[in-house]
């Protein structure tokens, strides 16, 4: 079976649509004040038990379109950046933040 990274399922790629929880914003606003990050320091800041579970939370928000991945250099890890979407959604929390704290 291939999985929605591989050929066969490569359309659908762009339909997944998903809940973004708390833990969710964590890491896109630590993404975003950092400018980028590797896996592991998502994991360390965001309080990961394990880096399995770090990875496949990445991993859901590449694929949603909040954040972007890329590999740079032979051997390193991918560097996580912030995307268009997930600057949207940032600042979408912050202005209803602001909105709730003027009335």
């Amino acid at each position: 079976m291939v999985g929605v990274e591989g050929v066969r399922y490569g359309w659908l790629r762009g339909l997944i649509n998903m809940i973004i929880m708390d833990r969710d914003m964590e890491i896109v606003r630590l993404v975003y004040r950092f400018k980028f990050a590797l896996g592991r320091h998502v994991g360390a800041l965001a309080g990961f038990a394990g880096s399995r579970a770090c990875d496949r939370r990445l991993k859901a928000l590449v694929d949603a379109g909040y954040l972007n991945r890329k590999k740079y250099l032979y051997g390193i890890p991918y560097l996580y950046t912030v995307s268009h979407k997930g600057r949207i959604v940032l600042l979408a929390g912050v202005v209803m933040v602001k909105s709730l704290l003027m009335y």
